[in-house]
């Protein structure tokens, strides 16, 4: 026979059941059966961490009773512990033969839609819907509704590879907005999307969601390098693309992002100190070229490329005021230096 002894959880657990040598005993199904009701409800009250250390309790009271397992599961979802919820549904579908089958399942397929797990989800929710029921009518229509999500997904895809970023960006949106929330792969597309589409700030934000989802997602860090650069926030990505690199030295994508940044780098602090250089000496026709040279080195980062279109229509307009005073370059250039008391400057020659 089965022998049942009462043990003391701690903690304000309250008290649980542990049987040996066979089946939950009666004592134990009521033990499980009012914690279940204590746990209805605080999951009632929003108080799901509670809730779930109860249902944890009854589990371990009577565990071959699938519908607890299936009441816990519904815990972790509501916490967001979705791979924690599939397996609890896999064990409660183990043990459960009645009407909580249907549940079970549903909520399962819920948890694997959220996690990108679309193929398992629909597996699950066709052995469902194939077995009849209560249930089965809503079992089919989740199941057309993760259908859809796959087709969604599959077209965005193709978008994408297409360059048809608009179409990408609505699909990947469907799918975001359908429950798949979880899948940082989704969240790449809608980034790459966005990002194809000149919208840095949306892209940049997408690209974070994939990386706090999987931090060890290396495509994710450079998609959001690149649209941080876009912001004009170089430093900020060449620091992310460190951090990726912290994580998977090896990633020849990211590596080589931060050498093209760090070459960029260096590239505009140079044309940067010649602009400098140039607007002090009155050689606006450098200054000019100077900043087309600017633009050629990196015309995506939004903000250095402002600056240097800034610069250019201020040496033009400083170019344009000297002519209308009938200075010669030359002349420019000599009363510059003198003023600044050093010859000629390499501006094209000293005074004769």
């Amino acid at each position: 026979a089965a022998r049942c002894v009462l043990r003391w959880a701690g903690g304000g657990g309250g008290s649980g059941s542990v049987c040996s040598g066979g089946e939950s005993s009666g004592a134990g199904t009521g033990t499980a059966a009012a914690l279940r009701e204590q746990g209805n409800a605080l999951y009632k009250a929003g108080q799901y961490a509670e809730a779930l250390r109860l249902y944890s309790q009854a589990v371990g009271a009577e565990p071959r009773n699938g519908a607890l397992h299936g009441n816990r599961a519904a815990c972790w979802m509501m916490l967001g512990k979705y791979e924690r919820a599939v397996a609890d549904c896999s064990e409660g579908l183990r043990h459960e033969a009645g009407s909580e089958l249907g549940k079970l399942r549903g909520r399962q397929a819920t948890a694997l839609t959220r996690l990108g797990k679309l193929d398992r989800a629909a597996d699950v929710l066709q052995q469902g819907a194939l077995r009849g029921g209560e249930h089965a009518e809503a079992l089919g229509a989740q199941l057309r509704s993760v259908k859809g999500l796959q087709a969604s997904l599959a077209v965005g895809r193709q978008a994408l590879e297409e360059g048809a970023f608009g179409k990408a960006k609505r699909c990947a949106l469907e799918v975001a907005g359908g429950g798949v929330s979880e899948d940082p792969e989704v969240w790449l597309l809608l980034a790459r999307a966005h990002l194809s589409l000149g919208e840095h700030v949306e892209a940049a934000r997408e690209a974070q969601k994939a990386i706090a989802l999987d931090a060890d997602t290396l495509d994710a860090y450079t998609l959001r390098a690149d649209a941080l650069v876009g912001m004009g926030l170089a430093e900020k990505a060449m620091r992310l693309l460190r951090d990726g690199l912290q994580r998977d030295p090896d990633n020849e994508a990211a590596a080589a992002a931060l050498r093209r940044l760090k070459r960029k780098a260096a590239g505009h602090a140079r044309v940067r100190e010649e602009l400098q250089e140039a607007f002090r000496l009155r050689r606006f026709e450098a200054a000019a070229a100077l900043c087309a040279e600017g633009l050629r080195l990196d015309s995506d980062d939004k903000r250095l490329a402002a600056g240097f279109y800034a610069d250019r229509a201020k040496a033009y307009q400083l170019l344009a005021r000297s002519r209308a005073r009938g200075e010669t370059r030359r002349e420019r250039e000599d009363a510059a230096a003198a003023k600044l008391g050093g010859g000629g400057g390499g501006g094209g020659g000293g005074s004769p």
